[in-house]
């Protein structure tokens, strides 16, 4: 399976799971997403349990951004929690300006990708798919939001 089969399998499987702070939100859509890919780019040998640490660790926002970090806002959160497992940070714009064509980086389906809004996402190939707040389903956000993006270590 490659990475974008991977991917869709993934959101077929999460797109009617009910939203519960702390059961499964933006944070636990990223991480699960995260611990999926990490699997399956090292054939199995899983890595960091991201979701594991997280799943009924903290029932609200600011309880579970506090487990990777002591800075705030959920994307320094996710950044942190993910680089020192070695993930490449991509700028991809920076105080809203766009980052110049020669140095803007392709971005890769199954990305995670840390946004303008209050929702990050991973990269499906044409948007940014994301979980809603307090919500079920899955939220698609245009490109334009997207700041940063997030590799895995093995891509």
């Amino acid at each position: 399976m490659n990475r974008s089969e991977l991917l869709a399998a993934y959101l077929a499987e999460v797109w009617g799971r009910p939203y519960r702070i702390g059961q499964w939100d933006c944070i636990l859509f990223i991480a699960e997403w995260a611990d999926r890919l990490m699997a399956h780019e090292t054939d199995g040998d899983r890595q960091p349990d991201f979701a594991g640490q997280l799943r009924g660790a903290y029932t609200t926002e600011r309880e579970g951004i506090a487990i990777f970090t002591a800075r705030t806002g959920l994307n320094a959160a996710i950044a942190t929690g993910l680089t020192i497992h070695d993930w490449q940070l991509i700028p991809i714009r920076s105080r809203d300006i766009p980052v110049p064509d020669a140095q803007t980086p392709c971005l890769a389906p199954g990305d995670i990708i840390l946004t303008d809004l209050h929702h990050p996402g991973i990269w499906d190939g044409a948007a940014i798919v994301a979980q809603p707040a307090k919500s079920s389903g899955l939220l698609r956000l245009h490109p334009r939001h997207a700041l940063l993006s997030l590799r895995a270590p093995h891509q």
